[in-house]
C-alpha cells in the first residue's frame, strides 16, 4: 500500500514536476546567456592557466548551463569562483545572485509546490476515506433494515421477542449474528438490553441503532451489553423518579 500511494504520488506530480524541470531549465538558460557575455566573451589574454580554465567552462550555452548547475547545488564551484576574481573582481556578485536566486528561491519554491500538492492529495485520500465510510454505513443501515423486516414477521413494524428468538432459524441472519460473535443462548438477553423502553417490543430505531453498536468483534459485543444495561437502568430509575 505504501508502495502504491508513492507510485501514485509521484504520477500525479508528474505535471508539477515537468514545470518545474521546464523552469529551472529556463533560469538556467538566461543565466548561461548573461555569463557567456560576462564571462566567456572577456578578453583574459595573459591570464593564468586557472583562469583560462575556469573562462572554458563559460564557451558555448550546454557548457555554461552545466557549469551554472555546479553552483546552483554548491558542487565545487568556489575555486571556479576563486579563479574568475584573480582577473574579473566583479564577477562574484553575479554568480552569487544567481546562486541565490537558482537554489534558495527557485528550488525551494519548487519544493513548496511538489510539497503542497502532496499535502492536497492527502486531503483528498481523507475526503475519500471518508466518503466510502459514510457509504460503508449506509450500507450497513440497509442491511440491517431488511434484516428487521424479515424479523417482522406479522408487518407491525415492531419485532417481539418471539419474533427476535427465530433469527438464529433464518440461515442469513444466523451468519450475521455469529460474525457478530453472537451465540443463539444470548438472544433473549440482547432483546431485553435492546428494548430500552421496556416496552417488550424492538422498534427499528432500537434494532438498528443497538445492532450496529455491535459491529466490531466479541470485545465491541460486551461493551454495547454493559453500555445498554446501564441505558436501561437509567430508564427505569427515570421512571421510578416519575412516579408520584
Amino acid at each position: 500500500q505504501d508502495i502504491f500511494q508513492l507510485v501514485r504520488g509521484l504520477l500525479s506530480s508528474g505535471g508539477t514536476l515537468l514545470s518545474a524541470l521546464g523552469l529551472i531549465a529556463f533560469t538556467l538558460y538566461v543565466g548561461a546567456i548573461i555569463a557567456i557575455d560576462l564571462i566567456g566573451h572577456q578578453d583574459l589574454t595573459g591570464a593564468s592557466e586557472d583562469v583560462l580554465e575556469a573562462q572554458a567552462l563559460f564557451q558555448g550555452i550546454f557548457p555554461t548551463m552545466l557549469t551554472l548547475i555546479r553552483f546552483m547545488h554548491f558542487d565545487d564551484a568556489q575555486p571556479i569562483l576563486d579563479s574568475l576574481t584573480k582577473r574579473l573582481p566583479w564577477i562574484w556578485v553575479f554568480l552569487w545572485l544567481f546562486t541565490a536566486v537558482s537554489a534558495f528561491v527557485l528550488l525551494n519554491l519548487v519544493t513548496a509546490v511538489i510539497v503542497q500538492q502532496a499535502l492536497e492529495m492527502a486531503g483528498s485520500d481523507e475526503t475519500e476515506k471518508a466518503l466510502e465510510l459514510q457509504k460503508q454505513r449506509e450500507r450497513d443501515l440497509r442491511d440491517l433494515e431488511e434484516t428487521f423486516k424479515r424479523l417482522d414477521e406479522d408487518r407491525s413494524r415492531q419485532v417481539s421477542l418471539e419474533e427476535f428468538s427465530q433469527a438464529f432459524k433464518i440461515k442469513e441472519i444466523r451468519a450475521k449474528m455469529t460474525l457478530l460473535g453472537l451465540k443463539e443462548r444470548e438472544m433473549v438477553d440482547l432483546f431485553r438490553l435492546l428494548d430500552t423502553d421496556g416496552e417488550g417490543e424492538l422498534s427499528l430505531d432500537e434494532f438498528t441503532q443497538g445492532m450496529s453498536q455491535l459491529k466490531g468483534g466479541a470485545t465491541n459485543k460486551d461493551m454495547v451489553f454493559l453500555e445498554k444495561s446501564v441505558e436501561k437502568l437509567g430508564h427505569k430509575l427515570e421512571k421510578w423518579a416519575g412516579d408520584p
